[in-house]
């Protein structure tokens, strides 16, 4: 029979986000700017100049080299643990 269940459980804070996956069993933190790239829309979310774009604009911030790089490793971290 299959589990009818979402593969994943998360809870929220103001400072990051816990996805806790019921396949593996793992649980994953994630910081605010990971649980923001998450939360953007699939056309901004899989390419990382987009979502960089995105989060700065959310932000009221140009979008730095920084930012960019920050974006980049939180996509990195989404994609490794197969959230995105």
């Amino acid at each position: 029979m299959l589990d009818a269940s979402p593969r994943w459980v998360s809870h929220h804070w103001p400072d990051g986000s816990v996805f806790y996956d019921r396949q593996t069993g793992a649980t994953h933190a994630l910081s605010p700017l990971a649980a923001e790239v998450l939360a953007l829309p699939a056309s901004a979310r899989y390419d990382a100049a987009q979502a960089a774009d995105a989060i700065a604009s959310l932000l009221s911030l140009p979008c730095s080299p920084e930012l960019a790089d920050n974006v980049s490793q939180a996509l990195d971290q989404l994609r490794r643990i197969e959230l995105i």
